[in-house]
Order: structure tokens, then sequence, then C-alpha cells
């Protein structure tokens, strides 16, 4: 078993052959998740989501390169809901510690043993971590120090989303502020992590692979 409290995986519910192969993989190593696969309706874009150039401009400042207002596509904004989904499923059952994933990340070998071990050498003070290896984003080998495992980020500080480690009290406070969408979910979140100050973590060498940019699987997103 792995070191959190709950795995929480975000499903496309038409691409079933993730799923049959996450479950068999889950099955192996003992491990069980909850599933968010619901689709937003026209009622919760309507509620969440508005497009702004202003908002944009203002929700990336705070990084060297961002991409040009845009407005969100549908596969987009079905990611972010099933972020917000999983925030507030969080902090209504008061998850201390989760593992939120998407449904095309791969996991290393020994991926038990390494989690457990990598979790354990991350400082407590840590908000979010992020285990992966998403859009190919690694600590630089300049600051690589032998040993060390979890590497405090800077702002803007995520990677993609395919995979994170949340403590409950920074999804309570994140959650409060991420009902007004103007990003895609990688920039949202970069925005709601420096907003809030949150102490972030990369984990170096990562743990998980997003299938969707190897090659494994063809991306919902893109």
């Amino acid at each position: 078993m792995i070191n959190v409290d709950k795995i929480i995986v975000l499903h496309y519910k038409p691409l079933v052959n993730r799923k049959t192969l996450f479950s068999a993989f889950l099955k192996q190593h003992d491990l069980e998740c909850s599933w968010i696969d619901r689709e937003p309706k026209k009622t919760d874009i309507k509620k969440l989501y508005k497009f702004s150039e202003e908002d944009w401009k203002n929700k990336t400042q705070s990084a060297d390169v961002a991409p040009a207002p845009r407005k969100l596509t549908d596969s987009e904004m079905s990611l972010l809901f099933k972020h917000y989904l999983a925030l507030k499923k969080i902090v209504r059952e008061k998850i201390n510690t989760t593992l939120l994933l998407e449904d095309d990340v791969l996991f290393t070998d020994n991926f038990t043993e390494i989690f457990n071990k990598n979790l354990e050498s991350t400082p407590e003070d840590w908000d979010y971590i992020f285990p992966g290896s998403g859009c190919d984003l690694r600590v630089p080998k300049a600051k690589l120090e032998e040993g060390k495992i979890a590497y405090l980020k800077n702002h803007p500080a995520t990677k993609c989303t395919d995979s994170i480690i949340i403590k409950l009290d920074a999804a309570k406070k994140i959650l409060k502020t991420f009902n007004s969408w103007t990003l895609p979910a990688d920039w949202e979140y970069n925005y709601q992590l420096f907003k809030h100050d949150m102490n972030v973590y990369w984990w170096e060498p990562p743990v998980f692979v997003q299938g969707s940019q190897s090659g494994i699987y063809k991306s919902a997103i893109q």
C-alpha cells in the first residue's frame, strides 16, 4: 500500500481501455481508488467559466512566458471540472492526503516502494507535490543534489496535472478560489498555487510518466 489516505483517478468515460488497464495495475499492486468521471453540464460551465483576456493576463503575470488568451475547449473544461470535483471530494470527506491521478499516467517499476520512500523524504511543510514527468518538466541537472528527492519549486510551480499529491488544508484553500476558471488546468493551478503561496515540491526522478505525451495513449485534450 502507498502512504496516502486516498487515490482519486480522473477518467474520461469513452476511453474504456484506459480504465481497464488502470484497474488491472491497481489490483496487481493491491491498490484501490475512487473514480471521477462526471462531465460538466452547460449550467456547470456557465457557473464556473468565463472567458476574459484581462483575467487571463492577470493570472499569468507571474510566469516569464505565458500562452496568449483564448477560449478554452470543451475537453479542457471537462478536465478542469474533474479537478474541481476532486477538490470538493477531498474537502467534503476530509481526506488528509490524496494522490490525484489522470487516467493516462503510467507507473514506474517498484512503484509502491519508491513512492513511499520519496514521500518520507519530502519535507513535512509540503502542500502540493508533483511526482510525475508531465510535459517533460524536470528539476534542472545543475540543481540536483546527491540523495535528494524532493525539490521546493518557485512559482509558477506546476508541471502538467497528470499526477498530484495534495494535503487537506491546501485543498481547502485552493477550493475557495477554484470556482472561476480562466486558464487550462495546469495554468489555472499555477495561478492558484501562487495566489495561496503554497509550498510545492517536485520529485526527481519522477515516479509517473504521462502516457498521452509518451505516445502510449492518444491525448483526450490535444
